[in-house]
């Protein structure tokens, strides 16, 4: 008898995401990205588990066996070894259902029974710590019990947390990468934000970093469409994950040849939180951020999922990326930078109502898409991104400062003129000004370039990127520091 298995690690926000430290967050994503990974080609009770796709915390498996009571001792086996690879720190859900044939209705059946186990269980597991006499100092939930040693003090924090952390000991991170990039790997990396973001410089850059996050366009909906079987969902995971891959290579290549993106000690200034399914969440120094968002785009821009030659779709992505301090609370940027991807997708929402309409309205040009923020103070911003950069930039202005991958090479062409040409940054205030209180017109540009003998040239290369939209001179002022900056061309 056939069977399908589904392997998901469950109420993540209390084994990643509960700390604004970088080592457990990194620890907690790594450690479950892991362990579905490790159940690839793994025996367990006696049953080989056969890969048909796995993300950043889901694996979905099939497997033979003879009966349902054996069956139920693998979904026993996988549990326990998932819990063992995590100490027990962290909760899963397994479950098995017997392969009917008719695909799509199995896999609902199973993330049913998966969300039911779920449902069940606590959202976080408390250690039987009786006699600890203080809370975690990283997540302020847990019983601290471990005493770590920082540069010039010292705290007590929970076994999940020291656990997350020493994770790093086991080079997690290369083995990641290294099974990403399918070869052996010694690169060294950063080890935290500070280290990664300081580079005395890069000005009023040093200290300051990029936190990208991106999730594909409806990549639920044409996998159902397109996915009958097993197979063809294999191939869209590996549609996908040859796609980031080769993005990956790009960005260790790009490191290995920029100065800027390497420390002292040959160290590339990277961080993974996310890697896997249908989103990402990296960290690179601020004046890396717009090069690496552009070679992510480029790695991604032609690929499409092909059910046969005649019948495929784009598989395109909507990100936000966060420029600010690199002492911002990390839980708190990346919230933001899920609020910008959101309010991406909604902008482009209409293209994807149908999988008819992603097949014949979708471009990666037009779709693979993005909003930033440049965050010069985390208290600015309080609640909601969006009513934030609403009240701050003004609805329509906003609106125009949503880009492309299209808009992306327009924009890196345009800043590069300008400031190879002595355009002075000065008369951007000036302009955006007047912009902001409809005073506007185009002496202002003209008048900055009064003097400028590539003026008509400049004028040229800026209104390509405009188009007919004055608001888009927003854009230019707040990426231009961000924009052709150091390496990072």
């Amino acid at each position: 008898m056939n069977y399908l298995l589904r392997a998901e690690a469950v109420n993540l926000d209390n084994f990643v995401y509960d700390t604004n430290k970088i080592q457990p967050t990194r620890g907690g994503s790594f450690l479950l990205l892991d362990s579905v990974q490790q159940l690839y080609g793994k025996t367990i009770a006696g049953i080989k588990l056969k890969k048909i796709t796995t993300g950043a915390s889901i694996g979905l498996y099939s497997f033979s066996t003879n009966d349902n009571v054996e069956a139920e001792k693998v979904v026993n086996a996988v549990h326990t070894e998932l819990t063992s690879i995590t100490k027990s720190h962290a909760t899963f859900a397994v479950a098995c259902i017997e392969d009917t044939g008719d695909f799509k209705a199995d896999l609902l059946k199973l993330q049913t029974k998966v969300r039911w186990q779920q449902y069940q269980q606590p959202t976080l597991i408390l250690p039987d710590e009786k006699n600890a006499k203080e809370e975690c100092a990283f997540d302020g939930v847990r019983p601290g019990v471990v005493e770590i040693h920082l540069p010039g003090k010292k705290l007590v924090v929970s076994d999940s947390v020291d656990f997350r952390i020493n994770a790093e000991n086991k080079k997690l991170r290369e083995k990641i990468y290294s099974r990403i990039l399918n070869e052996q790997i010694s690169y060294k990396f950063t080890k935290d934000i500070e280290k990664l973001a300081n580079h005395k410089d890069m000005g009023n850059l040093n200290n300051k970093i990029a936190f990208i996050y991106l999730d594909g366009n409806k990549f639920t909906k044409i996998r159902n469409s397109l996915c009958d079987n097993s197979t063809e969902l294999t191939n869209f995971s590996d549609t996908v994950e040859t796609a980031r891959s080769e993005f990956l290579a790009a960005l260790l290549a790009k490191a290995e040849k920029d100065k800027t993106f390497k420390t002292e000690d040959e160290e590339i200034r990277f961080e993974t939180l996310l890697w896997g399914g249908d989103e990402l969440e990296i960290i690179v120094p601020a004046w890396q951020g717009w090069a690496v968002l552009h070679l992510f785009f480029d790695a991604m821009k032609d690929v499409h999922f092909k059910k046969k030659p005649d019948d495929e779709a784009p598989l395109t992505h909507a990100g936000g990326i966060v420029f600010c301090n690199c002492k911002a609370p990390i839980r708190e940027i990346r919230r933001m930078a899920h609020e910008l991807s959101d309010m991406a997708k909604d902008a482009i929402k209409p293209a994807f109502e149908t999988i008819e309409s992603i097949k014949t309205q979708v471009t990666h040009e037009k779709h693979d898409t993005f909003h930033f923020l440049v965050l010069e103070s985390f208290d600015t911003v309080g609640g909601k991104v969006k009513f934030f950069a609403q009240n701050y930039f003004g609805k329509t202005i906003w609106q125009s400062m949503m880009i492309t991958q299209e808009d992306m090479g327009k924009l890196t062409s345009v800043i590069k003129f300008m400031k190879d040409n002595a355009f002075p940054r000065n008369k951007i205030f000036d302009i955006v000004r007047a912009i902001k209180q409809n005073q506007f017109n185009q002496s202002i540009v003209d008048n900055a370039l009064a003097d400028n003998t590539m003026s008509k040239d400049i004028v040229d290369k800026i209104n390509i990127f405009l188009g007919n939209k004055i608001e888009r001179w927003f854009v230019i002022s707040e990426l231009w520091d961000y924009v052709c900056v150091g390496g990072a061309q």
